[in-house]
């Protein structure tokens, strides 16, 4: 807490409640209930405001954070709500991901690895969403979770799992495609 040195009645800190202020002379004000006290100012560090609101703490223990309950159920609930929609995002990237692969997968699963971009949008593909992004001698590489695609102005081509093709370059020490 502030170590007080003193108490003034000013005209113009019953204009200012709850705040610091700074007036003509060099000691710093802390209004309360129309009362102005001059607080040490190497001490103005110490004193505590609350995170919702800015006011500041005159009162209670050394170590609260909060004005009142209603400060710091609104500091709370603002808390979980931003988590929440941090929760939403990751649920919505993971949904498109999820969909990006299953029409990769079905176009494996009918023996494709090379499809127009335009056909691949009207199925549902988001071309924004991916899990990594490589550069293999000078070709993109994307993933999309555990399947494999390049990417290419007009085509996706080279549609793969991931695990098809392992440890099986070519002599060139070039990927195979296919």
């Amino acid at each position: 807490m502030p170590v007080l040195c003193g108490v003034a009645k000013t005209e113009k800190s019953s204009l200012f409640f709850s705040r610091c202020l700074y007036l003509t002379d060099p000691w710093p004000i802390f209004a309360k209930n129309g009362t102005a006290m001059l607080v040490i100012e190497e001490q103005l560090d110490q004193i505590a405001h609350c995170p919702m609101c800015g006011k500041v703490v005159s009162y209670g223990r050394v170590d609260r954070r909060f004005c009142s309950v209603a400060c710091k159920n609104r500091y709370h609930n603002r808390l979980r709500y931003i988590e929440k929609e941090k929760q939403k995002e990751v649920r919505h990237v993971m949904r498109v991901l999820h969909e990006n692969r299953e029409v990769l997968e079905k176009l494996i699963k009918l023996g494709m690895t090379s499809i127009d971009r335009l056909t691949l949008l009207h199925l549902g593909f988001n071309m924004c969403y991916f899990t990594s992004l490589q550069k293999i001698r000078n070709r993109w590489v994307y993933s999309c979770l555990d399947i494999q695609y390049e990417l290419t102005p007009t085509r996706i081509k080279n549609l793969r799992y991931l695990w098809e093709g392992v440890g099986e370059e070519t002599a060139a020490g070039e990927l195979p495609t296919g």
